[in-house]
């Protein structure tokens, strides 16, 4: 596997790597190496797409042997685990029907309801309180499923984990010039560069969900509480990793809503005020795996 990584056979390099036990490295293959395309014909025409239907019962985790090199996956655990890999990564891209496909029959619903937030929310005929409330949807579903959704398998997000633990970049690793006879090409390096999650930042999802809160928010009246409490609640998912991104949350609730009752909490404490989520309860049950 890394004989035809080196010499630039992605393709051919992906199999041995899962089948030697090496996931990390064959899921930076999938992740960033292959292209979206490349790996979505790899998986139609050389594998079935049953075994992605369920979990397998050896699904395990990232802190087993067979992520060390050490023992050989089940070919059930190997499709279920690239399959999942690129459904993600086709959420990642908006290609939401596509993804269906390769992700666990359990986040199906998550998906379409995601999917339909976006098009109501782009709807340029809906009222505009209509497209913000969808953009605010989509961004809920965003931040709190986000890591089963889209999470990228390895850096930002470590889904390899969980998301519970981070390791030293993969690609970092990978293109430093360590691995010296069998090291990175210049493609190689091209093609990492391009796949890299945005923003390249640990839960990048959060950041995301962001985003899409804060744009559902623009879309509502000056000093309207809904307004504020969608500001607010946007801030807040990103203000205890990351003060400086969610800045401009603060700036933005004080500038349109800073008479609203969060507006003013917001003035006395000089930050972003610790609210209840405003995210419907539906939005907030983080989709479990099929079992």
């Amino acid at each position: 596997g890394a004989v035809e990584l080196a010499s630039g056979d992605y393709t051919g390099a992906l199999f041995p790597l899962l089948s030697g036990g090496y996931w990390t490295d064959a899921a930076y293959v999938a992740e960033r190496v292959l292209t979206t395309e490349e790996l979505k014909k790899h998986l139609d025409t050389d594998r079935s797409a049953e075994l992605a239907a369920h979990r397998p019962h050896d699904y395990g985790d990232g802190w087993e042997l067979v992520y060390g090199g050490l023992v050989s996956p089940s070919n059930e655990r190997m499709e279920y685990k690239l399959r999942y890999l690129l459904g993600r990564r086709l959420v990642r891209e908006e290609r939401y029907e596509e993804a269906l496909k390769f992700l666990p029959t359990s986040l199906g619903l998550p998906v379409k309801t995601l999917a339909r937030a976006f098009a109501e929310g782009g709807d340029m005929q809906r009222p505009a309180e209509e497209r913000a409330r969808a953009l605010f949807r989509a961004a809920c579903i965003t931040r709190h499923q986000g890591l089963e959704l889209m999470g990228a398998e390895l850096e930002p997000d470590w889904f390899v984990y969980q998301g519970s633990y981070e390791n030293e970049p993969f690609a970092k690793a990978r293109t430093s010039g360590a691995f010296q006879h069998l090291g990175s090409t210049q493609d190689e390096r091209q093609r990492v560069r391009r796949r890299a999650a945005v923003p390249m930042k640990r839960f990048h999802y959060r950041y995301r969900g962001a985003d899409l809160a804060r744009a559902a928010a623009a879309l509502l009246s000056d000093g309207s509480p809904e307004k504020a409490s969608l500001l607010v609640t946007g801030g807040n998912w990103l203000e205890g990793r990351d003060p400086e991104a969610a800045r401009p949350f603060y700036d933005a609730l004080l500038s349109c809503c800073g008479e609203t009752e969060i507006g003013r909490r917001a003035r006395q404490v000089k930050a972003i005020p610790n609210v209840p989520d405003a995210c419907p309860a539906e939005t907030r049950t983080r989709a479990q795996e099929d079992r």
